[in-house]
């Protein structure tokens, strides 16, 4: 993942999630409220771009794990107030 802006450039490595030819349903609606929320809630894009990954791998994960294709919300709200991992997140540029 990539977060970039004007003077910066942020990235986050997360591990793949294969289900295979299928296509999730919003995944890009999610990642845009997810990273949206996140950076109003800390106002730091470091913050807001790890948390956001969190919170992503933590749906997709749940939604495999369930063999679904449309995003699982609901059943894993307790995954996003408690993550299982941290990523790491590593400043690439500074304009």
């Amino acid at each position: 993942m990539l977060l970039i802006t004007a003077d910066q450039i942020w990235h986050i490595v997360r591990p793949l999630i294969d289900f295979g030819f299928c296509e999730l349903a919003e995944v890009s609606d999610l990642t845009n409220g997810v990273l949206l929320v996140n950076f109003l809630y800390s106002f730091f894009l470091k913050s807001a771009i790890g948390h956001g990954a969190e919170d992503l791998y933590a749906v997709i994960l749940k939604t495999y794990k369930m063999g679904d294709y449309e995003l699982q919300l609901v059943a894993v709200q307790q995954g996003i107030l408690e993550p299982m991992i941290n990523f790491t997140v590593v400043k690439v540029l500074f304009l």
